[in-house]
Parts: C-alpha cells; structure tokens; sequence
C-alpha cells in the first residue's frame, strides 16, 4: 500500500503559519479577546443595575409628581391648611426619591454621564429650597388667612371693610420679618437652576416637554426672586405709609402734563388728605391759583 507524502513546499508552508500564530501571539489575541468580552460584560452589567434602579425609582418619582400637584392644586385654591399638608408631603416623598438617588452617586465622575447626574442635584437642592420657601409663606400668611381672602384658621372674626384694611396692614408688619428668609430660598433655588445646562436635553421625549418646561422654570424662578427682592422695600414702607401706627397727612398736586415743566408739568389744582390706619379722608382742595390768590402783591 502506497503511503501519502507531503510536498516540501507544503510543509513549509505550514510550518511558517504554525510560527505566524506561535505562543506570544495567541495569548496577545486571546487576551484583547477576553478584555474586549470583559468590557462589554462590565456595560451589560451596568446597564443591568441602572434599568433596574430607574424601575424601581418609577414610583417613587410617580409619588412625587402627584404630591407636587396637589401642593399646587391646594395653594391655586387659597386653602392654605391643605397646601400646608400637602407641602408637607411634598417634601416626605422628595427626600425619600433624592436617597435612591444617590445609588448613582458614582456616576458624577464618568464624563458627559456626570454632567446629568450634577443636573439631578442642582434640581433636588432647588426643589428642597423652593418647598421651605412655599412652607414659611403658608405658616407666616395662615394665621391671617381669612382676612387676606384665603381658606385658613385665621384670628379674625370680622367686621367693616376698614377693620380689615387695618388688620393687613398689621399682618403686612408681623410677616416682613419672614421675607428675608424666602428671599434666601428663592435665590437658592434661582442659583441651582441656573446651573442646568437645558441645550443638554432634547426639545420632547415621546409627547413629553423636556427642554422648554427647564427653561420656563429658571424663567418663572429668576423673575419671582428678582421681584420679592425689588419690591420688598414697598412692602416694609406700606404699613407707615397707611398710617397703621401713626395718622398721616399728604400733600398731592395735580400737573398738567400737556405744559411742560421741570417738575414733569405745570402745576394745575392740589388736595391733602388724611390717612389713619388705612382710611382715606380727604381734608381740602382748590386750584392752584387759589392759594396765589392769598397772597397780596407785597
């Protein structure tokens, strides 16, 4: 029987491909094999955690969103014993969804994913600040509730519109104190927001608003803070200037602005009047040139 040989040429051929993929070389490709295998096992992995996490943070998140409605709901409707329980809950319900949250405490170091988890803690900071601001305006206001025209416990029993005119100016004094302090909320919550970058986010996902509802709430936020600052002077000023503690006498002139003057126009008629505790009580009036005619020509 007739044994089969091999070529030389085959044999070396052979022989040269045995050398191409010798020892070092496969363990070069088994190990870019085994981290390129690793890597995506460390991704499945992750990506196993975070879906899970998110899923269990649904309803927590759910939670939240509801209570939030009902804050709102419970303060558009002047019923300020509900708002406060409901701002109560609000608040319960946020922190408990803020602690899951930070399972992913980790990812603020990986780029561009640590970008969106900063943006998730500038919001609970605002929504914390935004919550204690809305919960000291309702705790200052309550008591007087039902003489500002909101649903409350309040102390007022009644009586004539003047009373009631008299008693907000008093609780305009008692509550002043209270508004450097949701001065101080609202500029931490108009500070947390301004650092969320909104361009980060799509325009909707799905049939969800997403960028413009960021924009609209730095918006709302940055002029609410802006305005208590402005016209906290006013507020502090009125109650004197009503005459809730001492009666008051003004002066007004009336001017023409159709005669230019540096004053803003020519002088025409005047009035004073008196204010006591809120009530207007005119006291004289006349044409300007009534009181030139007093006067004689010496």
């Amino acid at each position: 029987m007739v044994q089969p040989t091999l070529s030389k040429d085959f044999v070396a051929a052979f022989a040269k491909s045995e050398q191409k993929f010798s020892s070092p070389r496969r363990k070069k490709v088994f190990v870019g094999v085994g981290i390129v295998f690793a890597v995506l096992l460390f991704i499945g992995l992750i990506g196993a955690f975070l879906v899970t996490r998110v899923l269990a943070m649904k309803g927590d998140a759910l939670a939240v969103r509801t209570a939030a409605s009902e804050a709102y709901d419970a303060i558009k409707s002047q019923n300020l014993p509900e708002a406060a329980n409901k701002l109560t809950v609000l608040s319960d319900r946020t922190h408990v969804l803020y602690q899951k949250t930070q399972a992913f405490s980790w990812m603020r170091v990986i780029p561009i994913v640590g970008n969106y988890y900063g943006d998730l803690q500038h919001g609970f900071t605002a929504g914390f600040a935004g919550i204690e601001a809305a919960q000291r305006a309702v705790a200052e206001i309550e008591p007087y509730a039902d003489v500002l025209g909101f649903k409350g416990q309040g102390t007022f029993n009644g009586g004539s519109a003047q009373d009631r005119i008299a008693k907000i100016l008093e609780t305009l004094s008692k509550i002043t104190p209270a508004l450097d302090d949701i001065s101080g909320k609202l500029s931490i919550v108009d500070k947390e927001l301004s650092a969320i970058n909104e361009r980060r986010y799509p325009e909707k996902i799905g049939t969800t608003v997403i960028r413009s509802r960021i924009t609209q709430a730095k918006e709302l936020v940055h002029g609410a803070s802006t305005a208590l600052v402005q016209n906290r002077s006013a507020v502090e000023l009125l109650p004197d200037v009503a005459g809730a503690t001492t009666r008051k006498k003004y002066l007004i002139i009336f001017q023409n602005s159709g005669e230019l003057r540096p004053t803003g126009g020519f002088m025409t008629a005047y009035a004073t009047i008196n204010i006591d505790k809120g009530k207007v009580e005119p006291e004289n009036s006349g044409d300007i040139y009534d009181i030139d005619a007093k006067f004689t020509n010496k």
